[in-house]
Protein backbone atom coordinates (compact mmCIF):
# COMPACT_ATOMS: atom_id res chain seq x y z
CA UNK A 1 0.00 0.00 0.00
CA UNK A 2 0.88 3.64 -0.44
CA UNK A 3 0.34 6.41 2.10
CA UNK A 4 -0.37 10.02 1.21
CA UNK A 5 0.45 12.21 4.18
CA UNK A 6 -1.11 15.66 3.87
CA UNK A 7 0.73 17.93 6.33
CA UNK A 8 -1.08 21.20 5.71
CA UNK A 9 0.31 23.78 5.87
CA UNK A 10 -1.53 25.96 8.29
CA UNK A 11 -4.30 28.11 6.80
CA UNK A 12 -4.41 26.34 3.44
CA UNK A 13 -7.84 24.74 3.65
CA UNK A 14 -6.82 21.69 5.67
CA UNK A 15 -10.10 21.61 7.64
CA UNK A 16 -12.09 21.45 4.41
CA UNK A 17 -9.90 18.65 3.08
CA UNK A 18 -10.37 16.72 6.32
CA UNK A 19 -14.13 17.26 6.19
CA UNK A 20 -14.16 16.02 2.59
CA UNK A 21 -12.25 12.85 3.47
CA UNK A 22 -14.29 12.06 6.57
CA UNK A 23 -17.65 12.62 4.87
CA UNK A 24 -16.77 10.58 1.77
CA UNK A 25 -15.06 7.50 3.17
CA UNK A 26 -17.39 5.09 1.38
CA UNK A 27 -17.10 6.79 -2.01
CA UNK A 28 -13.31 7.00 -1.76
CA UNK A 29 -13.15 3.33 -0.75
CA UNK A 30 -14.79 2.34 -4.04
CA UNK A 31 -11.75 3.83 -5.78
CA UNK A 32 -9.25 2.09 -3.50
CA UNK A 33 -8.61 4.98 -1.12
CA UNK A 34 -8.81 4.38 2.61
CA UNK A 35 -9.12 7.30 5.02
CA UNK A 36 -7.16 6.79 8.23
CA UNK A 37 -9.12 6.32 11.46
CA UNK A 38 -8.40 6.16 15.19
CA UNK A 39 -6.00 9.09 14.98
CA UNK A 40 -8.09 11.82 16.59
CA UNK A 41 -11.14 12.25 14.35
CA UNK A 42 -11.24 13.82 10.90
CA UNK A 43 -8.04 15.71 11.72
CA UNK A 44 -5.36 13.12 12.45
CA UNK A 45 -3.78 15.08 15.31
CA UNK A 46 -2.31 11.90 16.82
CA UNK A 47 0.39 12.01 14.12
CA UNK A 48 1.90 15.30 15.29
CA UNK A 49 1.13 14.52 18.93
CA UNK A 50 3.13 11.31 18.62
CA UNK A 51 6.08 12.78 16.75
CA UNK A 52 6.49 16.26 18.21
CA UNK A 53 8.40 17.60 21.18
CA UNK A 54 6.25 17.45 24.29
CA UNK A 55 6.15 21.21 24.82
CA UNK A 56 5.09 21.79 21.21
CA UNK A 57 2.21 19.30 21.15
CA UNK A 58 0.93 19.28 24.74
CA UNK A 59 -2.42 20.73 23.66
CA UNK A 60 -2.81 18.06 20.98
CA UNK A 61 -2.07 15.27 23.44
CA UNK A 62 -4.58 16.77 25.88
CA UNK A 63 -7.24 16.93 23.15
CA UNK A 64 -6.74 13.21 22.50
CA UNK A 65 -7.52 12.50 26.18
CA UNK A 66 -4.62 10.09 26.51
CA UNK A 67 -4.60 8.94 30.16
CA UNK A 68 -0.81 8.44 30.16
CA UNK A 69 0.02 11.49 28.10
CA UNK A 70 2.47 11.49 25.22
CA UNK A 71 4.36 8.47 26.57
CA UNK A 72 1.17 6.44 26.48
CA UNK A 73 0.34 7.68 23.01
CA UNK A 74 3.77 6.72 21.69
CA UNK A 75 3.51 3.30 23.29
CA UNK A 76 0.06 2.52 21.94
CA UNK A 77 -0.20 4.27 18.58
CA UNK A 78 1.86 1.78 16.52
CA UNK A 79 -0.50 -1.06 17.43
CA UNK A 80 -3.57 1.09 16.80
CA UNK A 81 -2.20 2.06 13.40
CA UNK A 82 -1.43 -1.54 12.50
CA UNK A 83 -4.94 -2.64 13.50
CA UNK A 84 -6.53 0.16 11.48
CA UNK A 85 -4.52 -0.76 8.39
CA UNK A 86 -5.28 -4.44 8.78
CA UNK A 87 -8.99 -3.59 8.75
CA UNK A 88 -8.80 -1.79 5.39
CA UNK A 89 -11.02 -3.47 2.79
CA UNK A 90 -9.54 -5.57 0.02
CA UNK A 91 -8.57 -3.40 -2.91
CA UNK A 92 -7.27 -0.51 -0.82
CA UNK A 93 -4.12 0.74 -2.52
CA UNK A 94 -3.73 4.13 -0.81
CA UNK A 95 -4.36 5.32 2.74
CA UNK A 96 -4.93 9.04 3.29
CA UNK A 97 -3.66 10.92 6.33
CA UNK A 98 -4.14 14.62 7.07
CA UNK A 99 -2.90 16.87 9.86
CA UNK A 100 -1.69 20.45 9.40
CA UNK A 101 0.12 20.41 12.73
CA UNK A 102 2.74 18.20 11.12
CA UNK A 103 3.84 21.28 9.19
CA UNK A 104 3.60 23.79 12.03
CA UNK A 105 4.69 21.73 15.06
CA UNK A 106 7.32 19.30 13.77
CA UNK A 107 10.36 21.57 13.46
CA UNK A 108 13.31 19.18 13.48
CA UNK A 109 14.37 16.22 11.38
CA UNK A 110 14.33 14.09 14.55
CA UNK A 111 10.61 14.72 15.02
CA UNK A 112 9.85 14.18 11.34
CA UNK A 113 11.85 10.94 11.44
CA UNK A 114 9.75 9.74 14.35
CA UNK A 115 6.66 10.14 12.18
CA UNK A 116 8.38 8.41 9.26
CA UNK A 117 9.31 5.51 11.51
CA UNK A 118 5.67 5.19 12.57
CA UNK A 119 4.39 4.98 9.00
CA UNK A 120 7.18 3.47 6.91
CA UNK A 121 6.93 -0.16 8.10
CA UNK A 122 3.41 -0.38 6.71
CA UNK A 123 3.79 1.19 3.29
CA UNK A 124 5.81 0.63 0.15
CA UNK A 125 5.72 4.40 -0.42
CA UNK A 126 4.89 7.46 1.68
CA UNK A 127 4.07 10.62 -0.26
CA UNK A 128 4.18 13.94 1.60
CA UNK A 129 1.69 16.48 0.26
CA UNK A 130 1.92 20.09 1.44
CA UNK A 131 0.23 23.28 0.34
CA UNK A 132 2.25 26.50 0.39
CA UNK A 133 0.62 29.90 0.90
CA UNK A 134 2.08 33.39 0.79
CA UNK A 135 3.35 34.13 4.27
CA UNK A 136 1.54 37.40 4.90
CA UNK A 137 -1.79 35.75 4.06
CA UNK A 138 -1.02 32.92 6.49
CA UNK A 139 -0.36 35.40 9.31
CA UNK A 140 -3.51 37.44 8.66
CA UNK A 141 -5.58 34.24 8.60
CA UNK A 142 -3.92 32.92 11.77
CA UNK A 143 -4.73 36.20 13.50
CA UNK A 144 -8.42 35.76 12.70
CA UNK A 145 -8.30 32.15 13.83
CA UNK A 146 -6.73 33.27 17.11
CA UNK A 147 -9.61 35.66 17.65
CA UNK A 148 -12.42 33.29 16.73
CA UNK A 149 -10.96 30.20 18.43
CA UNK A 150 -9.33 31.74 21.50
CA UNK A 151 -10.83 35.20 21.95
CA UNK A 152 -7.41 36.80 21.55
CA UNK A 153 -6.31 39.38 19.02
CA UNK A 154 -2.51 39.75 18.77
CA UNK A 155 -1.33 43.34 19.06
CA UNK A 156 1.17 43.21 16.20
CA UNK A 157 0.11 42.34 12.71
CA UNK A 158 3.29 40.56 11.70
CA UNK A 159 5.49 38.69 14.17
CA UNK A 160 9.25 38.79 13.75
CA UNK A 161 10.25 36.19 16.33
CA UNK A 162 12.45 33.34 15.17
CA UNK A 163 9.91 30.61 15.94
CA UNK A 164 7.21 32.03 13.68
CA UNK A 165 9.62 33.04 10.92
CA UNK A 166 11.05 29.52 10.69
CA UNK A 167 7.55 28.01 10.73
CA UNK A 168 6.71 30.11 7.67
CA UNK A 169 9.96 29.36 5.80
CA UNK A 170 8.82 27.09 2.97
CA UNK A 171 12.33 26.33 1.75
CA UNK A 172 13.39 25.19 5.21
CA UNK A 173 10.21 23.13 5.52
CA UNK A 174 10.88 21.26 2.28
CA UNK A 175 14.53 20.76 3.18
CA UNK A 176 13.64 19.12 6.50
CA UNK A 177 10.95 16.84 5.13
CA UNK A 178 13.04 15.99 2.08
CA UNK A 179 15.98 15.04 4.26
CA UNK A 180 13.82 12.52 6.12
CA UNK A 181 11.45 11.17 3.46
CA UNK A 182 13.60 11.93 0.42
CA UNK A 183 12.98 14.78 -2.05
CA UNK A 184 11.17 12.43 -4.43
CA UNK A 185 8.49 11.84 -1.77
CA UNK A 186 7.54 15.51 -1.56
CA UNK A 187 4.57 16.96 -3.45
CA UNK A 188 4.48 20.70 -2.74
CA UNK A 189 1.52 22.54 -4.25
CA UNK A 190 0.47 26.17 -4.20
CA UNK A 191 -2.62 27.21 -2.31
CA UNK A 192 -4.79 29.37 -4.52
CA UNK A 193 -8.11 29.92 -2.74
CA UNK A 194 -10.53 28.14 -0.47
CA UNK A 195 -13.50 26.28 -1.88
CA UNK A 196 -14.33 23.64 -4.45
CA UNK A 197 -11.34 24.43 -6.68
CA UNK A 198 -8.87 23.73 -3.91
CA UNK A 199 -10.63 20.49 -2.96
CA UNK A 200 -10.47 19.39 -6.59
CA UNK A 201 -6.77 20.23 -6.58
CA UNK A 202 -6.32 17.90 -3.60
CA UNK A 203 -8.27 15.12 -5.35
CA UNK A 204 -6.11 15.60 -8.43
CA UNK A 205 -2.98 15.47 -6.28
CA UNK A 206 -3.90 12.11 -4.76
CA UNK A 207 -4.90 10.69 -8.14
CA UNK A 208 -8.59 10.18 -7.35
CA UNK A 209 -10.84 9.39 -10.32
CA UNK A 210 -14.05 11.38 -10.87
CA UNK A 211 -16.35 10.66 -7.94
CA UNK A 212 -19.64 12.03 -6.64
CA UNK A 213 -18.63 13.52 -3.31
CA UNK A 214 -20.25 15.59 -0.61
CA UNK A 215 -18.60 19.00 -0.30
CA UNK A 216 -18.07 20.76 3.01
CA UNK A 217 -20.01 23.84 4.06
CA UNK A 218 -18.18 27.13 4.37
CA UNK A 219 -16.08 26.64 7.50
CA UNK A 220 -14.36 29.98 8.09
CA UNK A 221 -16.19 33.08 9.26
CA UNK A 222 -15.48 36.56 7.93
CA UNK A 223 -16.30 39.36 10.36
CA UNK A 224 -16.25 43.12 9.95
CA UNK A 225 -13.84 45.25 12.02
CA UNK A 226 -16.38 46.27 14.69
CA UNK A 227 -17.45 42.64 15.16
CA UNK A 228 -13.81 41.59 15.53
CA UNK A 229 -13.20 44.30 18.12
CA UNK A 230 -16.32 43.32 20.07
CA UNK A 231 -15.29 39.66 20.03
CA UNK A 232 -11.82 40.58 21.29
CA UNK A 233 -13.37 42.54 24.16
CA UNK A 234 -15.57 39.56 24.97
CA UNK A 235 -12.47 37.38 25.13
CA UNK A 236 -10.83 39.79 27.57
CA UNK A 237 -13.85 39.93 29.90
CA UNK A 238 -15.13 36.37 30.06
CA UNK A 239 -13.86 32.77 30.05
CA UNK A 240 -13.31 31.36 26.59
CA UNK A 241 -15.03 29.84 24.72
CA UNK A 242 -18.41 31.41 25.44
CA UNK A 243 -21.49 29.21 25.35
CA UNK A 244 -22.74 28.65 21.81
CA UNK A 245 -19.60 29.97 20.11
CA UNK A 246 -20.46 28.53 16.68
CA UNK A 247 -23.92 30.16 16.72
CA UNK A 248 -22.39 33.40 17.96
CA UNK A 249 -19.88 33.53 15.10
CA UNK A 250 -22.58 32.73 12.56
CA UNK A 251 -24.75 35.55 13.89
CA UNK A 252 -21.84 37.98 13.82
CA UNK A 253 -21.03 37.07 10.23
CA UNK A 254 -24.67 37.52 9.23
CA UNK A 255 -25.11 40.85 11.00
CA UNK A 256 -21.62 42.34 10.56
CA UNK A 257 -19.90 40.74 7.56
CA UNK A 258 -16.73 42.10 6.07
CA UNK A 259 -13.10 41.45 5.32
CA UNK A 260 -12.12 42.40 8.86
CA UNK A 261 -9.21 44.56 9.90
CA UNK A 262 -6.21 44.61 7.59
CA UNK A 263 -2.63 45.85 7.94
CA UNK A 264 -1.12 48.54 5.79
CA UNK A 265 0.18 47.43 2.40
CA UNK A 266 3.70 48.59 3.16
CA UNK A 267 3.77 46.57 6.37
CA UNK A 268 2.77 43.40 4.53
CA UNK A 269 5.39 44.07 1.86
CA UNK A 270 8.09 44.59 4.48
CA UNK A 271 7.20 41.31 6.16
CA UNK A 272 7.33 39.45 2.85
CA UNK A 273 10.87 40.61 2.17
CA UNK A 274 11.99 38.31 4.99
CA UNK A 275 11.04 35.35 2.79
CA UNK A 276 12.25 36.59 -0.60
CA UNK A 277 15.28 34.31 -0.82
CA UNK A 278 13.44 31.30 0.60
CA UNK A 279 10.51 31.69 -1.79
CA UNK A 280 12.86 32.13 -4.72
CA UNK A 281 14.68 28.93 -3.80
CA UNK A 282 11.37 27.02 -3.69
CA UNK A 283 10.35 28.50 -7.03
CA UNK A 284 13.65 27.50 -8.60
CA UNK A 285 13.54 23.94 -7.26
CA UNK A 286 9.86 23.07 -7.55
CA UNK A 287 8.04 25.59 -9.77
CA UNK A 288 10.58 26.76 -12.38
CA UNK A 289 7.86 27.62 -14.87
CA UNK A 290 6.46 30.40 -12.69
CA UNK A 291 7.77 33.97 -12.73
CA UNK A 292 7.56 33.97 -8.92
CA UNK A 293 6.41 31.50 -6.29
CA UNK A 294 3.42 33.63 -5.29
CA UNK A 295 1.42 36.41 -6.89
CA UNK A 296 3.20 39.59 -5.76
CA UNK A 297 0.03 41.70 -5.93
CA UNK A 298 -0.65 43.33 -2.54
CA UNK A 299 -3.52 45.55 -3.64
CA UNK A 300 -5.94 43.73 -1.32
CA UNK A 301 -4.32 45.62 1.54
CA UNK A 302 -5.20 49.28 2.17
CA UNK A 303 -2.61 52.04 2.04
CA UNK A 304 -3.17 52.58 5.75
CA UNK A 305 -4.04 49.89 8.29
CA UNK A 306 -7.73 49.56 9.09
CA UNK A 307 -8.41 52.04 11.90
CA UNK A 308 -9.57 50.65 15.21
CA UNK A 309 -13.38 50.70 15.41
CA UNK A 310 -14.84 53.45 17.55
CA UNK A 311 -16.65 52.93 20.83
CA UNK A 312 -20.07 53.61 19.25
CA UNK A 313 -19.33 51.13 16.44
CA UNK A 314 -18.44 48.40 18.94
CA UNK A 315 -21.42 49.39 21.05
CA UNK A 316 -23.71 48.87 18.07
CA UNK A 317 -22.45 45.31 17.76
CA UNK A 318 -22.98 44.71 21.48
CA UNK A 319 -26.52 46.09 21.32
CA UNK A 320 -27.45 43.98 18.31
CA UNK A 321 -26.03 40.80 19.79
CA UNK A 322 -27.87 41.44 23.06
CA UNK A 323 -31.11 41.94 21.13
CA UNK A 324 -30.60 38.68 19.25
CA UNK A 325 -29.88 36.84 22.50
CA UNK A 326 -33.06 38.19 24.04
CA UNK A 327 -35.24 37.36 21.04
Amino acid sequence: MRAILHIGGEKTGSTSIQWLLDANRAALATAGFGVAQSLGGANHVALAAHAGREEMVADLVAALDEPEGQAGLRAGLPARLAAMLAAQPAGTHTVLFSNEHCQSRLRTTKEIARLRDLLAPHFAEVVVLVYLRRQDEVVVSLRRTSLQSHGYLPGRWFPWDYDVLTMLDHHLLLQRWGEVFGPAALRPRLYRAAGAAQLQDYLDAIGAPPLVLRLPPRLNRSLGPAAEAWLAQLGERAPWPPAGLAALLKALETEFPGPGMLPARAEAARFLTRFSASNQAVRDAWFPGLPSLFDPDLSAYPEQATPAPSGPEIGAVAARMAALAAA
